[in-house]
């Protein structure tokens, strides 16, 4: 057994970034927030908005990731090599804005449109993101000080689904600032096939409003403030199973308000900061059984020192959340605390390390110690990292199945990444394995009745392989790109139920692979793209499985002066698939966006 896991706690993963010279610039730090502050980490995926029309599609593209939807305008998250979307940290301003409720946040309410900085990482620095950082990072930022471009959006849906967004942006004085909407009302209307009948999809009557407001006022050369703003509401029907009776219907809201105010002090040798931090989370959940309302407030403050001449960054953190629910007995509270530390380590121009702690105190309990080294040699980069996940609230808390005995998973991250460069192509390879005590799993125990309980011992390991290449024909450029991933995560350990060992988890697919090609000329671009996803168990047993998609989708691009035109065609094999069975997803469907910069 130990020489099995020392075997897949290998990895070798590609990072198109080359090491940089200097660690601390006084420039790029005013530029933006860097969530991890080694540059041995890099993104491994940016959201580009002349890209991607929507988040959805961004997560999708995402090597090693399956973006879990029952039905469009439901719920949706990410399983990322493995790990469940509790495991991911959603960061906003610093904070974590993954739901400390039932620890799952939303990801298509990201309005992609209103920010700069839309970057994933897949591991990312986990003593830097905080508890529950196992499964990489997401981050969502606003540059204040490099945003002039206004612009605005319409798009439109063959599944009647309608968006729109303004952007306006600019700068006087020592004053920059940033203001957007953003609303959408979709119906998702579409036919699917049932037992060799076509039926009606209901609609979602989704609505939803985002606005964002980020603004940046420069002191004195070496001052700076900034002012951050996102409310986002959603009212919404959400399609029960096609199994289910026509009358059953689940309805929910979301009203989310969040704001942060931070301000930078640099020297000559060092940089200060320091930010606060208030989100207010709003849920209401009907059913006809069901009436949940769930009120969530979260004070977050942090403090932060870094040293430029000799590279080291010191960073402390409170965060308390409270959380006032109509299911609950009495208001449940959270607070934590942590200080953490970074020290890069230069050895040469093509070699550094980085070595990083922190320690968590929560609710005066310490909480288990988090470090990661990272290092990079040229084209190799190698990170290990050992961090733990809290439960969430209802884990511990709900009042029909609430277990406050359940144990804190914990984490020991390994992953290995290279990249070749040869004269016309780019190879990315990656093998990676991460291994979870104390898995916490929700399972059924009297009465139809469910408790989540620390179940097993899980091990996820794969391997990820990219290859990217582009040439020009006469005044045309092409550029093809080609992604496999392989995962098995399994239970290596069973606490109940000894036959689930060694199954695939469920939903996770063990099998991935993506093609696209794309042809770009002047003002105009068409890109084909494929996507090939295998079986996936949906029971633990793997006695249930959903079938594999085969997806096949078209962009079509135009660019004249300041204005834009993207069209987009989904499932031209006109594939019947499930993300979750009895959920169908929609045929063949199409969506027109246009765009106006000024």
């Amino acid at each position: 057994m130990i020489r099995y896991l020392t075997l897949v706690c290998i990895l070798i993963y590609v990072t198109q970034a080359e090491l940089k010279g200097q660690v601390w610039l006084d420039t790029i730090e005013i530029k933006g927030i860097k969530p991890f502050y080694g540059l041995t980490i890099q993104p491994d995926k940016q959201y580009n908005d002349s890209i991607y029309a929507h988040i959805t599609q961004f997560l999708r593209d995402i090597n090693g990731s399956q973006v879990q939807i029952s039905t469009p305008g439901g719920l949706t998250t990410l399983l990322h090599r493995g790990f469940g979307n509790r495991h991911l940290p959603v960061l906003w301003q610093g904070l974590n804005i993954q739901n400390t409720l039932n620890g799952s946040y939303d990801l298509s309410l990201i309005p992609g449109f209103l920010f700069d900085n839309i970057n994933f990482y897949s591991t990312g620095n986990p003593s830097l993101s905080g508890t529950n950082g196992l499964a990489g990072a997401l981050t969502i930022n606003n540059n204040t000080f490099r945003h002039t471009q206004s612009e605005i959006y319409i798009k439109s849906s063959s599944l009647q689904n309608y968006d729109a967004g303004l952007m306006y942006a600019g700068s006087k004085n020592k004053w920059h600032y940033k203001a957007g909407i953003q609303s959408g009302y979709h119906s998702n209307r579409f036919n699917y096939l049932y037992n060799l009948k076509k039926y009606n999809r209901h609609s979602t009557d989704l609505l939803q409003n985002n606005i964002v407001v980020n603004t940046g006022y420069r002191v004195r050369e070496n001052q700076t403030l900034q002012a951050d703003i996102w409310w986002q509401y959603a009212d919404r029907i959400i399609p029960v199973s096609i199994t289910s009776s026509a009358s059953t219907k689940q309805h929910q809201k979301d009203n989310n308000f969040r704001s942060a105010l931070s301000y930078k002090y640099y020297t000559q040798h060092s940089v200060w900061n320091a930010s606060a931090v208030y989100s207010r989370e709003y849920l209401h959940f009907e059913a006809p059984a069901v009436d949940s309302k769930a009120k969530t407030n979260v004070y977050f403050f942090n403090a932060g020192w870094t040293n430029i001449n000799r590279p080291l960054y010191i960073n402390f953190q409170h965060r308390m959340d409270v959380s006032n629910s109509n299911f609950y007995t009495q208001r449940q509270e959270r607070n934590t605390s942590s200080v953490s530390i970074l020290k890069p380590i230069a050895w040469s121009d093509a070699f550094q390390t980085d070595i990083s702690f922190r320690q968590d105190i929560t609710d005066k309990i310490f909480m288990p110690f988090s470090w990661t080294l990272s290092a990079q040699f040229k084209s190799l980069q190698w990170i290990f990292a050992r961090n733990y996940s809290l439960p969430g609230l209802n884990d511990l808390y709900w009042p029909t199945g609430g277990n406050p005995d359940l144990k804190t998973e914990k984490a020991f991250k390994s992953e290995i990444k290279y990249t070749w460069d040869f004269k016309f192509l780019e190879v990315k390879s990656a093998i990676y394995a991460n291994l979870v005590d104390n898995w916490i799993q929700w399972i059924p125990f009297r009465n139809d009745l469910w408790t989540p309980v620390n179940q097993k011992k899980v091990c996820s390991r794969g391997m990820e392989l990219s290859a990217k290449t582009a040439f020009n024909i006469t005044k045309s450029r092409i550029i093809l790109q080609a992604d496999y991933a392989f995962n098995r995560t399994t239970a290596i350990e069973h606490y109940y139920d000894p036959k689930l060992k060694n199954k695939q988890l469920i939903y996770v697919p063990v099998h991935k692979t993506q093609f696209s090609a794309l042809f770009k000329k002047s003002i105009f671009d068409l890109g084909l793209e494929y996507q090939f996803t295998g079986i996936r168990y949906d029971a633990p047993d793997e006695t249930g499985k959903l079938t594999a998609v085969h997806m096949l989708n078209f962009k079509s691009s135009l660019w004249l002066d300041s204005h834009s035109w993207q069209l987009q065609i989904f499932n031209l094999l006109q594939q019947d698939y499930y993300w979750v069975r009895f959920y169908p997803m929609p045929g063949l469907n199409a969506e027109l966006t246009y765009k106006y910069h000024f």
